[in-house]
């Protein structure tokens, strides 16, 4: 399979949806507390510049404000993104036939 980790690159207009709004989904659909031994489905936040890395940070201490002392999901900046396989694009809207 090669050194990478399963990803997905999220296009969002931020007069609609803020970053902040973006990282609420980001945690509400993972595990923060666990990060699996494979590269490949490790949990990770890439973040693209400072004002990412900081609001990810902000996110981070919120929530260990709420009680999840142990954050098991890597923070680190992107360096380069890979589209997958065309037969991989757009799979949801496709169906699943």
């Amino acid at each position: 399979m090669g050194n990478h980790t399963e990803s997905v690159q999220i296009d969002f207009d931020p007069t609609v949806l803020s970053f902040d709004q973006v990282l609420e989904q980001v945690w509400g659909q993972h595990n923060p507390r666990s990060n699996r031994d494979s590269v490949q489905y490790r949990n990770i936040i890439f973040y693209h510049n400072e004002k990412q890395r900081l609001a990810i940070e902000r996110s981070v201490d919120e929530l260990r404000h709420q009680g999840i002392k142990r954050i098991a999901t890597d923070i680190r900046p992107l360096n380069g993104f890979t589209l997958a396989e065309d037969y991989h694009q757009q799979y949801l809207f496709r169906g699943r036939a």
